[in-house]
């Protein structure tokens, strides 16, 4: 995998791999002790998110107006995210006790963790990667079409964007859904040979959670692409009217 990113991506992929080590670093450094402190694991979800995606995007693209569109894209729609997993995952009253992972995980630290917290925290953590694809591909293309017709600014220039962002959308959920499925295949094959009904199918934990999931990072997803092109239009637009006032002067 390695020797495949670097020969692929050259720097890039080496800067991308220096990122990968930096996010497991901040993972099992910052995010997990925090956790196991007590620490509300929605708030340490979201900041460690926005510690793994700063080196991150810099290590990858550099500090420019197209990363920090980015950024900013994802941190708003993360916040989204963590805003309506609180809400829906407490309205479906889950116990956080959908495996055997989570027993042992509650006897382990003798009912000091937060389960519901846990979940709503994974469930940030996992729409971070996927976001961070999606509003970096969307940030780019606005300023590759501002730079390829000057003409194109405001709302014709988000429109232009959108129709990019639109097919991406598309794949990416479709990604997210098959991803999830396919890690809960086994659960899904053993369910359908005992003949469950639909109706009571999806009201087990273990199913229900997964749904969950993927579409509240479906949810966050739909509204990054948006977001991330509306920053990036205001950046480009703030940048031709100051190089349009300095060939003023």
């Amino acid at each position: 995998f390695i020797i495949l990113v670097i020969l692929t991506s050259g720097w890039k992929g080496f800067y991308s791999l220096v990122g990968l080590l930096f996010t497991f670093a901040v993972i099992f450094v910052f995010m997990v002790p925090q956790i196991l402190n007590g620490t509300g694991p929605v708030g340490v979800g979201i900041i460690s998110a926005a510690i793994i995606l700063i080196p991150t995007l810099y290590l990858s693209y550099g500090i420019n107006k197209k990363s920090i569109a980015a950024f900013l894209g994802i941190i708003f729609a993360l916040l989204f995210v963590g805003v309506i997993a609180s809400y829906f995952i407490g309205t479906l009253q889950f116990t956080g006790f959908s495996s055997e992972l989570s027993s042992y995980l509650d006897m382990e630290t003798n009912n000091s963790i937060n389960l519901i917290g846990l979940i709503i925290a994974g469930i940030i953590i996992a729409a971070v990667g996927v976001l961070d694809d999606v509003a970096v591909i969307q940030s780019s293309v606005v300023f590759s079409l501002a730079k390829a017709n000057p003409n194109l600014r405001g709302f014709k220039l988000f429109k232009e964007a959108m129709h990019v962002g639109k097919d991406h959308i598309s794949a990416v959920v479709n990604t997210l859904v098959l991803a999830y499925t396919g890690a809960s295949l086994p659960l899904i094959i053993l369910l359908y040979l005992r003949k469950m009904p639909v109706d009571y199918f999806v009201s087990l934990e273990m199913v229900a959670e997964e749904i969950a999931r993927t579409l509240i990072s479906s949810s966050g997803l739909l509204l990054a692409v948006p977001l991330t092109t509306v920053i990036a239009v205001v950046m480009v637009n703030k940048n031709y009217k100051n190089c349009t006032n300095s060939v003023i002067l």
